[in-house]
């Protein structure tokens, strides 16, 4: 069932990018993630912006798959609170702040369709 794959990967995906986040703080990625492909990713970029652009891609395969199983949701709840903190606390401490806050304009905009409901 896709479904319960997705859930069981996006489980160990955003365990281990949320274990991660630190590695954001040293260099800016932005521009990467959203311009470039694997390709030049590998051979123009330093050790630091390959592995951020790496969290990044990740955080961003895990919001894209709350859009198509709503289920994921659950598995992303509990970590929304540790994401948005860190995002916030290490940005201002950060030598290239801006991979903090595309990570937390990516959440925001995965949660603000609607979908994310208290309970």
């Amino acid at each position: 069932n896709n479904k319960t794959v997705s859930r069981t990967t996006v489980d160990i995906i955003l365990s281990f990018a949320v274990k991660n986040l630190s590695i954001l703080a040293h260099a800016d990625a932005t521009h990467l993630v959203t311009n470039t492909t694997k390709n030049e990713v590998l051979k123009d970029s330093s050790l630091a912006t390959r592995r951020s652009f790496s969290i990044l891609k990740l955080f961003k395969i895990v919001f894209q798959s709350v859009a198509v199983f709503s289920d994921n949701e659950e598995i992303l709840r509990p970590h929304l609170q540790t994401i948005t903190v860190t995002c916030l606390r290490s940005a201002t401490h950060a030598s290239s702040p801006s991979n903090y806050f595309y990570l937390l304009r990516s959440l925001f905009r995965s949660i603000s369709g609607g979908k994310f409901e208290l309970s």
